[in-house]
């Protein structure tokens, strides 16, 4: 967390000194491969109480070492482009020094704050900080022991600072960085399951002589190897490690830090041999990676991002959540940072505040891909960072550790959205390189490949393969380049249900910046198993083929509709629909209760225009509608919903008023007509619309002037969905004349009524009458993307 803190200055001539001679040395040299390290000593210089453990609350203060303990800086670049990371043996450092250190080298130097990580190793064998685990003894610490750990925290900040700019002093051009991500064992999950990441992801820095100059890793486990009762100064299984590395590689700087390891703890614990063995395997894996040469190399330009989010404190149990969580007594937030460092498109380091579980991990490289390495207990370390999963177990990480940390209860739930949400904002362009991407629409099986980056490409060749055979090649499905009379394109002979391949053998096709081609709609998508089940997941890979380069690997975004009711509220206008977008299942329901957690719901009949007030027979205002919840119900029958078509205009019964509105305020239930009560989805967003298909000039009619535009648009690339182009492919083509065809003569009244009687049932003529005029109508489609992993590769 980053905030306004007291921070202590070196005289200013000597900064500005350092200053000029940084600018000097940016100016002096090509900015390639500066790079520098420092370690300093961070024993304590007095007996001091260890950290990690209450259960040292009565034990005396630590007075001997076992191992020794240090504070180490990596510099990277020069200038405006330096890089800064310190890796300290220290249970946690927290804001109160992490975030002075980090300004005043912002300041003095001119280093963006978002490029400068504190991490700590998290050994419960250093000693305490003060602003650190704040309600760890109890006893609290008398006066005189208090008095040594802030004496000993005024010594870490000064060695911190000490050995930042020894490592920024010490950079030499030259040097050549290379990562691979290996593997080991010694860690297993402490709550019982099987939720480990095992991964040890290592950078080699080589000098300009080719030899090592620091190897850079980190494990996801809990660093309490030795138990309280040994009581003595030690850096656990980082520090055994880092010796170990120093050891094979003489000269060169091992950094060792933590992963996303708050709910895993080390094997043999209680074992100084254990300690050691553990610091041993690394340093063996970190050996092998480098004497089979399987680390690649990683570019020098470091980019920097961070994000502060808010996090909420939960002041009631959510369903599924265990009767003795911790709440909150009134609403409050914490602010929480996320820091992403990416090496060019070779690498992306992610630092996370907090004692962050493997839920974290694991989930950020499925969706983002293995190029990404994930590090926690950096910059702040200011309590757990449970998971949804583990916010429903229950438990320590979600409830129990939040009284040492004296934060006021259980985080609500939302946070992993949240987090995970800044760290794709940070990695977006690093997960989506200029590479073509294949669009795949779940509810219709469109396939279409776009071109997003920068650049014009050319391809003369692809390859769609799924392994699960979810592909259709017949035409009509598959509409080939080749069916489309594109110059030079043949379909491969061996296409099938798992692999659709074209090729040019005599030339290229070039997709223009922002362009795109259909490809018909070959997908066959699996239904979920009943309505308001996520779709299932489908493997799926988009290859094609440059000339001159090679066999270049896509990505592939999959648009999936909700299998669900969806409640749709502007949150500009408090206008609210619900709409059943499903494009599988067909519903009918007799009941729905919206819900506003901070009352902001209007129940009056110029705001909420509800399914009673349009006339829809049967349907009753419940007697209790407030600013916290309207319901609604039907007493006989149920109103069918069309899947991917019925949207149930409710006006406007949202209050704006009171400032920003949090989507997450809201709830959405409603009742099947078997009885099933259900949540539904509520999103923010454009309320869903009067329109009609092959109203190609939105004119509400569709007539002979929509089949002149198309003609005189036919084979163009346009923006998805907008002149001619009905079937939403980018392309105005034969599949568009075949919409307006369809939709030849309706305008945007009759396509309402045709559908509001489908949502009516059989409804009195009163009833139609008063809701024909825009009560419920068409919905243009409307899904969420969520992006599938393709890791871009040029082979």
């Amino acid at each position: 967390m980053q905030g306004t803190k007291s921070r202590r200055r070196r005289s200013a001539a000597a900064a500005l000194a350092l200053a000029i001679s940084l600018a000097g040395a940016a100016q002096t040299h090509a900015q390639t491969g500066y790079f520098g390290t420092a370690k300093v000593n961070i024993n304590p210089q007095t007996g001091v109480m260890l950290s990690g453990y209450a259960a040292r609350s009565t034990m005396p203060e630590a007075t001997a070492v076992q191992q020794n303990i240090y504070a180490q800086a990596a510099a990277f670049g020069m200038g405006a482009e330096t890089a800064l990371l310190l890796a300290v043996d220290c249970t946690g450092v927290p804001d109160d020094v992490a975030d002075p250190l980090s300004t005043l080298l912002s300041n003095d130097l001119g280093i963006a704050r978002e490029k400068i990580v504190v991490s700590s190793t998290h050994s419960h064998s250093c000693p305490h900080v003060t602003g650190y685990l704040s309600n760890l003894f109890d006893p609290p610490l008398s006066s005189q022991r208090q008095g040594r750990v802030d004496q000993y925290t005024a010594l870490l900040s000064q060695r911190l600072e000490e050995v930042a700019r020894d490592a920024l002093d010490n950079r030499t051009p030259g040097h050549e960085f290379s990562w691979a991500n290996g593997s080991v064992g010694f860690g297993f999950n402490r709550r019982g399951g099987s939720v480990v990441d095992h991964d040890l992801p290592v950078m080699l820095v080589r000098d300009s002589l080719g030899q090592p100059a620091a190897i850079i890793t980190s494990y996801a486990t809990h660093a309490v190897t030795l138990f309280h009762a040994d009581n003595l100064v030690s850096g656990d299984w980082p520090g055994y490690a880092r010796e170990a590395i120093e050891a094979m590689y003489p000269g060169a700087a091992a950094m060792v830090m933590i992963g996303a390891g708050a709910d895993s703890n080390p094997t043999g614990m209680g074992s100084l041999s254990s300690a050691q063995a553990h610091g041993q395997s690394i340093a063996n894996e970190v050996q092998r990676l480098i004497n089979q040469q399987l680390l690649t190399p990683v570019s020098q330009q470091i980019t920097g991002y961070h994000s502060e989010l808010e996090l909420d404190y939960a002041t009631q149990l959510t369903p599924g959540d265990p009767s003795s969580a911790r709440l909150a007594p009134s609403s409050s937030s914490a602010m929480y940072g996320v820091t992403s460092w990416t090496f060019g498109n070779d690498l992306a380091m992610v630092f996370m505040e907090g004692e962050v579980v493997a839920d974290y991990s694991l989930r950020l490289k499925a969706e983002l891909g293995d190029k990404v390495w994930v590090n926690a207990y950096s910059n702040d370390v200011q309590g757990y960072i449970p998971s949804e999963r583990i916010l429903y177990e229950g438990g320590y990480e979600a409830d129990g550790s939040s009284y040492y940390y004296a934060l006021p209860g259980r985080f609500a739930h939302g946070l992993e959205d949240k987090i995970v949400g800044a760290v794709h904002d940070h990695l977006e362009e690093f997960a989506h390189p200029d590479v073509l991407e294949l669009s795949v629409d779940w509810g219709t099986g469109a396939m279409d490949i776009h071109n997003h980056t920068e650049a014009d490409i050319a391809f003369d060749g692809y390859t769609i393969i799924s392994p699960g055979g979810r592909l259709n090649s017949a035409n009509g499905s598959w509409n080939s380049l080749q069916d489309q009379s594109v110059s030079g394109w043949d379909q491969a002979d061996n296409s099938n249900a798992h692999r659709l391949t074209e090729f040019n053998p005599t030339g290229t096709t070039t997709l223009a910046v922002g362009a795109s081609r259909s490809l018909g709609a070959p997908f066959v998508p699996p239904a979920p198993a009943s309505f308001g089940i996520d779709p299932p997941d489908v493997e799926l890979t988009f290859e094609y083929s440059v000339p001159g380069v090679g066999v270049v690997e896509g990505f592939i975004e999959t648009n999936f509709p909700h299998n669900n009711l969806v409640l749709t509220i502007n949150p500009a206008t408090g206008e609210a629909a619900i709409q059943n977008e499903s494009p599988f299942f067909d519903v009918s329901i007799d009941a729905y209760t919206i819900a506003s957690a901070d009352g902001a719901l209007l129940t009056g009949n110029g705001a909420w225009n509800s399914l009673q007030d349009q006339g829809v027979a049967g349907w009753d205002q419940a007697d209790n509608a407030s600013a916290f919840r309207l319901t609604e119900f039907k007493s006989t029958g149920a109103t069918f919903l069309a899947g991917n078509e019925t949207v149930l205009d409710l006006g406007a019964p949202v209050n704006t008023a009171g400032g920003p509105l949090d989507v997450e305020d809201f709830t959405f239930e409603f009742k099947l007509s078997t009885g099933t009560i259900m949540e539904g989805i509520v999103q923010f967003g454009e309320i869903p619309g009067v329109g009609v298909l092959g109203d190609f000039d939105e004119d509400e009619d569709v007539d002979g002037a929509d089949f002149l535009l198309w003609q005189r648009t036919l084979g163009t690339t346009v923006a998805e969905g907008s002149g001619a182009d009905g079937s939403d492919n980018g392309v105005v083509d034969a599949a568009d004349l075949a919409i307006w065809q369809t939709h030849f003569g309706e305008t945007a009244g009759t396509a309402a009524a045709v559908l509001f009687s489908h949502a009516m049932g059989v409804p009195e003529p009163g009833a139609l009458s008063m809701a024909f005029f825009g009560a419920v109508s068409i919905a243009a489609h409307r899904a969420f993307a969520r992006k599938l992993r393709a890791t871009p590769r040029v082979r």
